[in-house]
């Protein structure tokens, strides 16, 4: 580089905590909408990856992340591009999984189920015996 590239590059990095801040407060839509499309872009290409190794071709998403507009139209143009059929939840179903684990911890609680504090969470845990609390009235699941 040209020693006045080199002037002109030092000049524009933010060093400082403050110039940082300064950069990010600026930048912010900038920096989300890149670090969006950088996970949708992820998702997507393991979606397609997956969808090619299986022969599935009909795709759904659920969850908090249903919520992304990016993603949902990632994924309706990928479907018509690639000949899936796709099932996208209405909004007012794209609700975080918090919710799902709360009321699980609920249930477990008011069936008498009790833990130490010492124990470690284990992310692929079986959350509810339907067998042993019986939760679901299944004339009421329409």
């Amino acid at each position: 580089l040209e020693e006045s590239g080199n002037e002109y590059a030092n000049q524009t990095v933010p060093e400082t905590a403050q110039e940082i801040s300064d950069f990010m407060e600026k930048n912010k839509a900038d920096i989300c909408a890149s670090f969006q499309k950088a996970l949708i872009d992820i998702l997507m290409d393991k979606l397609i990856k997956a969808a090619k190794q299986t022969g599935i071709r009909q795709i759904t998403i659920g969850g908090g992340v249903s919520a992304n507009s990016g993603l949902r139209t990632r994924i309706v143009e990928e479907g018509r591009k690639r000949g899936w059929t796709t099932f996208l939840p209405e909004f007012k179903f794209t609700t975080d999984n918090a919710a799902m684990i709360a009321i699980a911890g609920w249930f477990h609680y008011m069936n008498g189920e009790r833990t130490s504090l010492d124990v470690a969470p284990a992310s692929r845990g079986v959350l509810i015996h339907l067998g042993k609390l019986n939760l679901i009235n299944r004339t009421d699941c329409r």
